[in-house]
């Protein structure tokens, strides 16, 4: 396992580590909050960017690597879920 399988677990878990804070209303950024969206979109876009390199690479994934693949799909349903519902809302 390298030093970046382990970059990108971290940058992976942020975004996550975010919103259990504030579904936990433990956020004490309030103040920072836009700063903090974009720093999540900033590691869910380089999550989801490594899992497309790591999904057409030919070599054997470890299980780190399988783990940023995991998190990149749930970010993927985690943003059709928001999609559909603000579709539904503009529909009615």
């Amino acid at each position: 396992m390298k030093k970046k399988d382990y970059t990108f677990l971290i940058i992976s878990i942020i975004p996550l580590i975010s919103l259990l804070m504030q579904l936990m209303k433990l956020s004490l950024i309030n103040n920072y909050q836009s700063f903090f969206s974009i720093l999540n979109f900033l590691c869910i876009a380089t999550t989801i960017i490594y899992s497309i390199t790591l999904f057409f690479s030919k070599k054997k994934k470890n299980i780190l690597q399988k783990t940023v693949l995991s998190l990149s799909v749930i970010y993927i349903l985690i943003f059709l879920i928001i999609i559909i519902g603000v579709i539904a809302n503009y529909i009615q």
